[in-house]
């Protein structure tokens, strides 16, 4: 604010500072209606995991989330919050007890996970939160951050939108409301319209940045629970190719590879750029978020177009949705977990499609042993075994019999002239089970 010395400057200032006050009183309550209606709708939770997979670690967590349908007890949140394997979820309202969860689903691109649980458990004056399933936030909107940073139960944190950001393949919106450690999944919440515009994720080190923070769009989070209440799998599509940004941009769908090992067939080329999704409406695409969320829920085919040696043509592309997380299988033995790893280059990097060590108990027999996490197994016992029910079945008879296993796994190490190292290894196989989330049978057979 400007000092003026002049009457007339002062006589201009009274009315703008008296402006201001009213501006600043209207601030403050919508400031403590947004805060009261978010302390309603959002909730904790706490998980536990025994035995996780590649994306999550052993142990408990907690987080935040948010309700998003009511009569489904809907609840939103982060997946690394719920984890992709939990043994048990619990929610809880504000001044309620625990009630336990249920996943839904998990997301194999967003860090989005959704949990349902009991409507009996849900005060009946709890709103449902309002999501703004629009468009990305201006630079400048202010918002809130809430949730339950460092177990500090319901809390709020103020600061404005500071950016939009295509880093690590997705969008987020970049904020310098406070996001610490119990703030994962709650709302970010626009100050001005009180709606939800995105999934509180992450945050850079303190250590290292003062107010960066990152939350998932809203706009994408609905596009799931939409397809969801259809009954549709928002699971997001099978993208048989590798594209790169422009140079030094963020934006750009330019074809840079294309993996020819994939049930699914792409009729790309190298050097390709899609430029939009054709429906109804040409929708435009700048990256892979883009792509994504324009295609999920679709069977069959859908029609992109592209640019090509300078011109513009129509392809279709045909869709298979990647696998679902809550449906992987995995060998627990020694405090071990092992696993398939399917992704998307692994004609590159795992042509043979060998399981991997995706988990390690501290101070378990496979722990002592000396394996690590992300080991590829190579061979058990002689013999090359890539099938999850065959590898239990073999370390279960090793574990009746009381006999040791010697495993070759190949390892990301630097070794003379290459860059993996191969090693054996030696333990005995005790617990034996099969894991993974929609369990059936722990039983190898």
């Amino acid at each position: 604010m400007r000092n003026y010395k002049n009457y007339k400057g002062l006589v201009l200032l009274i009315p703008l500072a008296l402006g201001m006050t009213v501006a600043q009183a209207t601030q403050s309550t919508t400031d403590k209606s947004t805060f009261a209606e978010a302390a309603k709708y959002t909730v904790k939770l706490k998980a536990r995991t025994r035995y996780p997979f590649y994306d999550d670690e052993i142990g408990s967590l907690r987080g935040a989330g948010f309700l998003v349908d009511k009569e489904r007890g809907w609840v939103v949140t982060n997946a690394h919050v719920t984890t992709r394997n939990p043994d048990s979820i619990q929610v809880a309202f504000k001044d309620q007890d625990y009630a336990d969860g249920q996943l839904v689903y998990v997301d194999r691109f967003l860090d989005v996970g959704i949990v349902a649980i009991p409507t009996s458990s849900i005060p009946k004056k709890t709103p449902v939160s309002r999501l703004n399933c629009t468009e990305m936030p201006p630079i400048g909107t202010p918002v809130a951050a809430f949730g339950h940073p460092f177990s500090l139960s319901f809390s709020g944190t103020r600061g404005i939108v500071s950016g939009s950001q295509n880093k690590w393949g997705r969008m987020w919106i970049q904020t310098d409301a406070p996001i610490n450690s119990g703030n994962s999944g709650g709302p970010l919440i626009d100050f001005l319209t009180g709606h939800v515009i995105g999934i509180n994720t992450a945050g850079f080190s303190k250590k290292k940045s003062e107010g960066i923070g990152f939350a998932i769009p809203s706009a994408q989070v609905c596009r799931i629970i939409e397809l969801l209440k259809q009954g549709i799998d928002p699971s997001p599509p099978i993208i048989p190719v590798e594209f790169s940004p422009d140079p030094e941009r963020t934006e750009g769908l330019n074809v840079v590879h294309i993996y020819r090992q994939h049930t699914v067939k792409w009729p790309l080329e190298q050097g390709d750029r899609i430029i939009a999704f054709i429906a109804d409406e040409n929708v435009g695409l700048k990256n892979l978020a883009d792509l994504i969320d324009a295609l999920r829920g679709l069977k069959g085919y859908a029609r992109l177009l592209i640019q090509r040696n300078g011109q513009e043509i129509k392809v279709a592309v045909n869709l298979r949705t990647v696998p679902n997380p809550l449906d992987r299988r995995g060998v627990a033995v020694s405090g071990l977990v092992i696993a398939p790893w399917p992704l998307r280059d692994d004609e590159l990097t795992n042509p043979k499609q060998r399981m991997i060590v995706h988990a390690i108990e501290n101070a378990s027999i496979g722990d002592l042993a000396g394996l690590s996490y992300f080991d590829y197994l190579v061979s058990v016992d002689g013999k090359q075994i890539d099938d999850v029910h065959k590898l239990c079945r073999h370390f279960k008879a090793l574990e009746d019999s009381s006999k040791s296993t010697r495993i070759i796994v190949r390892q990301r190490k630097t070794q003379y002239r290459s860059r993996t190292t191969l090693k054996i290894f030696e333990f005995r196989p005790v617990e034996v089970k099969l894991v993974g989330y929609k369990k059936g049978s722990n039983n190898c057979h």
